[in-house]
């Protein structure tokens, strides 16, 4: 096959490939709006049934009853809310968001199908009982499960599950506000967009584009991360730094580092320290003394412009070319932590020493074994979400 044959191929596969993602994504939204009209009806019915009716307006209504009527439907619906979330799908607990975000991160964007029943149940139970809630965060992880359902019953790569995902999380905010152009947006500007459509008014966007600037950027600077991510960084999960950072993170350097060190001592002269370098794969040598205790740590760099003077050889040793300043980390820190050490100096190793003791040297932890590391736990990630996706779908 010529490479124009070959190339027209991979171009028409990349075609078809886009124009089945679009189809997907016009199914996901079309099955994402009727979600949220359910959802809407869902919470009417439970107004029905909890308080007699479900017109005119809710609060006219809370005002016309006697007092009792407006504590124990509340009390009913958190009784039976509780144990719905608790036996069912415990996700389902709060208003949804921080729960999407971490399955899109961390998960391949894997939400379980029953998500899509029991979230619409208990938080129309919940509003629809009087109890304080909204619909905005529910709805967004109703259209994610939506989207991630559809996923997984295509049987989609994780890329293409969490665009589904958030296909589905944007046609339950467009279904919900009647504002399509912010539910496709679906970021920052959603706010001021929801509010232009509701208006109609352009005017608007100026004054709501300023404070909505203003007041993200005071946000920011008095507590990092939102109503969404903080809930998540209470749990361990830190959405902001991206799912690469936490992995590294839950990495120890206790298990990736050698245990096995070459040690070069102190008084060993020139001539054998460069035989010693020539003859080993690594290129960073800590330098310990009599009792094997850390006094520096020497390169090929360091000694690089003297190999070749004869009569420094056999004069010149290996704590003379010593950099005693090392930069040390300890087997109970992170990959995270490491990395970030080995940036600093430019380094691609570090000596594993001893906690309560930084001369003892216990190990040596290389920057390929850093991110062999990582590779690996990456793998294992995806398959374990691919296994979980499938076993717990239900």
């Amino acid at each position: 096959m010529g490479n124009f044959a070959k190339t027209d191929l991979i171009s028409r596969f990349k075609a078809n490939e886009y124009a089945v993602m679009i189809l997907m994504a016009v199914i996901v939204g079309i099955l994402g709006g009727y979600g949220a009209v359910g959802f809407r009806l869902l919470i009417k019915l439970f107004q029905t049934i909890f308080f007699g009716s479900d017109k005119g307006s809710f609060l006219e209504l809370l005002l016309s009853l006697p007092w009792y009527m407006k504590l124990i439907p509340p009390i009913i619906g958190g009784a039976l809310v509780g144990p719905i979330v608790y036996f069912f799908a415990r996700e389902a607990k709060g208003h949804g968001v921080p729960e999407v975000m971490e399955a899109v991160a961390l998960k391949g964007g894997i939400v379980r199908k029953r998500i899509v029943l029991i979230k619409p149940l208990a938080s129309a139970i919940c509003i629809g009982s009087g109890g304080s809630a909204g619909r905005e965060g529910p709805i967004v992880q109703i259209g994610s499960a939506i989207g991630s359902a559809f996923g997984q019953i295509v049987g989609v790569s994780a890329e293409r599950m969490r665009t589904l995902v958030g296909c589905g999380a944007a046609a339950g905010i467009a279904a919900t506000f009647n504002a399509p152009i912010a539910g496709a947006m679906h970021g920052p500007f959603s706010a001021i967009l929801i509010l232009f459509e509701m208006t109609g008014d352009y005017k608007i966007i100026l004054p709501l584009m300023l404070s909505c600037i203003i007041s993200s950027v005071i946000a920011m600077h008095i507590k990092h991360g939102s109503i969404y991510t903080l809930k998540l960084i209470r749990r361990g999960v830190n959405i902001q730094s991206g799912k690469e950072v936490n992995i590294m993170k839950s990495l120890l350097v206790r298990d990736t580092m050698i245990s096995k060190v070459e040690t070069i001592p102190g008084d060993m002269p020139l001539r054998r320290l460069l035989e010693f370098t020539l003859s080993s794969r690594h290129s960073c040598f800590p330098v310990v003394d009599r009792e094997g205790s850390l006094t520096g740590i020497v390169t090929f760099q360091d000694f690089k412009e003297i190999i070749f003077e004869e009569s420094l050889r056999d004069l010149v040793v290996a704590k003379d070319l010593s950099v005693s300043d090392v930069i040390t980390i300890t087997q109970d820190e992170n990959l995270d932590d490491a990395l970030k050490k080995m940036g600093f100096k430019g380094k691609r190793q570090l000596m594993v020493v001893d906690r309560n003791d930084p001369r003892k040297i216990i190990g040596l932890l290389s920057r390929a074994d850093i991110f062999a590391a990582y590779n690996k736990a990456l793998v294992d990630r995806s398959l374990a979400g691919s296994i979980q996706g499938k076993g717990k779908s239900g």
